[in-house]
């Protein structure tokens, strides 16, 4: 970030914030972090370099009686960092609020039984986003939990608490009729992934990573990106129709217009990842669709189909493998 004498230094996590002053003109102010304290001095110079180590020293190593320190810890323990990319990226989010709102407050606060009402105000204090409130205090409630186990508490204070956010989706599922239709103006790829995905109930990802490898006589085996479990979905004739449509170009099953593997955008993280790839239609028409909703029409259309072969397929399934649970519509 800062230069002097032709070497660029990058400060990790550095947050720049440009403010539009009174007078109108523009001030820009440096964070150690997002939400984080600001960093004095000016970029380049040596206070500023040394502004940013010490609030950096300073977060890594919080008082030891502190919430700060509980979530350090939890932080370098297999129970944060045994998670997948994604759901670790975004449990980080909702600790950093977590720590905005109680990083300075005393471990021992978390013992007593008091603390629940400042808990439940600070997660009522988000109705704006309910759902993430919802999410923050899961995030918070598996913390104190991992305190407890460890000793360190003898109670959840965040346990008990009844969410916020209501949702029913329950309607949301799309008919045959109308996939039908959407398959009518898409492209033979994309239709091919939208049967797919109503058929067989799989996700996105695991749809865009299925291998022809994977696909047997009688079934389709493969380890969910999600959990890592093996899971086992039956080849009745809807999906054997979709499979027998679908050309080989390459190890997998599912390509976009140009031959190549289908690529969830949401792999792509920052603008600049984008740059030397071309994103086809397929790719944006996936993420447009969202397959979550098709996939539950699983639900629906298990009951316009003859699940006879399915069963023997899902049964032979499970006599040949050891491991795995069988197909369910999800």
């Amino acid at each position: 970030m800062t230069r002097g004498g032709g070497v660029v230094v990058r400060l990790k996590g550095l947050h720049k914030v440009r403010r539009k002053l009174a007078d109108g003109s523009f001030r820009t102010h440096y964070y150690a972090w997002r939400g984080g304290p600001r960093v004095e001095g000016i970029p380049g110079t040596p206070e500023f370099i040394a502004s940013y180590n010490a609030t950096v020293a300073a977060r890594k190593t919080p008082p030891k009686d502190t919430f700060t320190a509980l979530i350090v810890g939890y932080r370098q323990s297999q129970k944060h960092l045994s998670l997948r990319q994604n759901s670790r990226r975004e449990e980080a989010r909702h600790l950093d609020t977590i720590v905005d709102a109680f990083g300075a407050a005393p471990l021992a606060a978390f013992d007593d039984t008091r603390m629940r009402k400042d808990i439940r105000q600070w997660h009522e204090g988000m109705i704006t986003t309910l759902r993430k409130a919802d999410l923050a205090l899961g995030v918070l409630r598996k913390v104190l939990d991992f305190a407890r186990q460890d000793g360190l508490l003898s109670l959840n204070a965040a346990a008990g608490h009844p969410q916020l956010h209501r949702a029913n989706r329950s309607e949301i599922v799309w008919s045959p009729e109308e996939i039908e239709a959407v398959c009518a103006v898409s492209s033979p790829e994309l239709a091919r992934v939208i049967l797919m995905s109503a058929h067989s109930g799989m996700a996105r990802i695991d749809l865009c990573s299925l291998r022809w490898s994977e696909v047997d006589e009688h079934s389709i085996q493969y380890m969910r990106s999600k959990t890592g479990a093996l899971a086992t979905v039956p080849i009745y004739p809807p999906i054997r129709a979709v499979l027998n449509d679908a050309p080989r170009r390459g190890p997998c099953v599912f390509t976009n217009t140009r031959g190549r593997r289908a690529v969830s955008v949401r792999r792509f993280k920052k603008p600049r990842e984008l740059r030397g790839f071309q994103i086809s239609a397929f790719t944006i028409c996936v993420e447009v669709l969202l397959l979550i909703f098709i996939r539950r029409a699983c639900l629906t259309w298990r009951w316009l189909i003859s699940w006879g072969g399915a069963k023997k397929a899902c049964d032979r399934s499970r006599n040949d493998m050891s491991v795995g649970k069988p197909w369910r519509a999800r």
